[in-house]
């Protein structure tokens, strides 16, 4: 579960955030994140066993929203940084222009 998607795993980060004085989901609880994550309820189970052993339910809610904060300012500044390396990288309409006039121009 090393791929799981983002949101996915802020979901069961809330959970044990808000639950970190008992940081031990129900079944019931585990099989409706499992649905709602489209994971299998053994995935989930693994994730908060993990999650435990990682001390998640020791964060507390400024350290996550600080984390999250850094990361999607990184990933704002790698695909600022993607979008520039197109658009330097792309001929400029005059750059295509100059150089269509000019193989119009040139004897075959």
């Amino acid at each position: 579960m090393k791929n799981i998607e983002k949101w996915k795993k802020d979901l069961l980060i809330k959970w044990v955030v808000e639950n970190k004085n008992n940081p031990y989901p129900s079944e019931y609880i585990k099989e409706n994140l499992a649905r709602l994550c489209d994971l299998t309820k053994k995935q989930v189970s693994n994730w908060f066993t993990n999650a435990r052993k990682r001390n998640l339910s020791l964060m507390d809610d400024s350290k996550l929203l600080r984390r999250r904060k850094r990361e999607k300012k990184d990933s704002e500044s790698s695909s600022r940084c993607f979008m520039y390396t197109q658009i330097a990288n792309r001929p400029s309409v005059r750059t295509e222009k100059l150089l269509s006039l000019t193989q119009w121009m040139s004897p075959d």
